[in-house]
């Protein structure tokens, strides 16, 4: 192992986060930052979905799109083996980051023309009128920037530390104090009480949120190939066994038809569609909590995959007590994956739905929800940062990991 790894790591990563912070303040081509910057209304699906893909489309920068095309991909490319189990194994790892950036191509191509178009409607609200050569540049350039952000993101997860999602943390990080007070695009004005009250919420929530992230179901295997004191592991389900998954997607999938559509329309006027797509009524609400649902049990099978652990288990001639292996030992692992699923699902209906339907009734109480949802995607992703570091800096005290 090289001596000096995880200061390597954590300086490139550091490189990474430096260029990615200084491309979300870089303007497209032909605006004039000082006009649109005091004119440019912020809706809060933009404001939502720069926090959840690390962008910043209030604003029109290179960086806009943020990792959002590569978060939109990779969550198809993750739920695939739902529909085809053996699809990666047919596939070489090469293979399979081709087609991901082919995926992340076209979604970046979509959004990209739309979200140009959402803002080319402010841009006329400030006589700043660009041509059409111009607009199509501007389009190139957003889908330019999301694929060199794409390109930022593998090069973390190949060399430095966090993965991809570590380009959302400090968007995340230094958003949590403004989400109580600017949802919606209205200022809510707290005293002192209530912002105290705040950072105790975000305080407990983060402890439950690092409680969750270690707490798992062991089920014991038999390793029938060893004879020793460490014959016997376990088999770990995770208390939250989809993560933070579906607090990312959820958020991102709701919010994109909104600012892709109702912004595009500039809410001009009420409609069918802005009932669905908001987090103000009981129909957008009640959709909310059913894609929370969807993509927590979903997210939770693909990150275990009990029928992959049973068939494993079978060729290897290891077995879990009192259970026959193969169907026996598959049937048995998803009912306690199922258990596990409805545990992490109730908590995120918890802290996302629970406070959306108070807000119905009290506006007030509705930015908790985002902000718990911030909270917990912080945590998980720092979590699993800080697990990295110290697996790498232990791996120095043992000499089998010495080169």
């Amino acid at each position: 192992m090289k001596k000096h790894e995880l200061l390597n790591k954590g300086l490139f990563t550091f490189f990474i986060l430096v260029i990615f912070t200084l491309g979300k303040n870089v303007f497209l081509p032909g605006v004039d930052p000082t006009q649109f910057e005091n004119s440019y209304e912020t809706s809060f699906s933009s404001y939502v979905l720069s926090l959840v893909t690390g962008g910043n489309l209030s604003l029109p920068t290179i960086f806009a799109l943020g990792i959002g095309p590569y978060m939109t991909s990779l969550m198809i490319w993750q739920l695939l083996p739902l529909i085809d189990k053996d699809i990666n194994k047919r596939m070489s790892e090469k293979r399979r980051g081709t087609y991901q950036k082919i995926l992340t191509l076209f979604f970046a191509c979509f959004q990209g023309f739309f979200t140009f178009q959402t803002m080319t409607a402010q841009f006329q609200t400030t006589g700043n009128i660009l041509t059409w050569r111009i607009q199509i540049v501007n389009v190139f350039v957003l889908i330019a920037g999301a694929m060199f952000i794409t390109w930022l993101a593998d090069m973390n997860v190949r060399k430095g530390l966090g993965g991809a999602t570590i380009l959302i943390v400090p968007g995340l990080l230094f958003s949590l104090p403004s989400i109580l007070h600017n949802f919606g695009g209205q200022k809510i004005h707290f005293g002192l009480l209530a912002g105290v009250i705040g950072w105790i919420i975000v305080l407990v929530l983060a402890w439950v949120g690092v409680f969750l992230n270690h707490s798992e179901l062991r089920i014991n295997i038999q390793r029938t190939g060893l004879d020793n004191d460490f014959a016997n592991s376990y088999i770990p389900i995770k208390a939250i066994p989809a993560g933070s998954m579906p607090l990312m997607f959820a958020l991102t999938i709701f919010t994109i038809p909104q600012y892709l559509l109702i912004a595009k329309l500039q809410y001009s006027s009420p409609s069918i569609l802005s009932k669905f797509l908001s987090f103000e009524s009981w129909q957008g609400v009640l959709i909310y909590a059913s894609l929370m649902i969807l993509l927590g049990s979903c997210f939770a099978y693909v990150n275990v995959r009990p029928s992959d652990i049973a068939k494993d288990l079978k060729e290897s001639g290891d077995y879990v007590l009192e259970y026959l292996p193969g169907d026996a030992t598959e049937k048995m692992l998803n009912k306690h994956l199922l258990f596990m699923t409805a545990i992490g699902n109730v908590f995120f209906i918890c802290i996302t739905v629970v406070p959306l339907v108070v807000g119905l009734w009290v506006p007030m109480v509705r930015p908790l929800s985002f902000l718990m949802s911030s909270v917990i995607i912080l945590v998980t992703i720092i979590d699993t940062f800080i697990e990295e570091v110290r697996t790498i800096w232990d791996r120095r005290h043992y000499s089998i990991f010495k080169l």
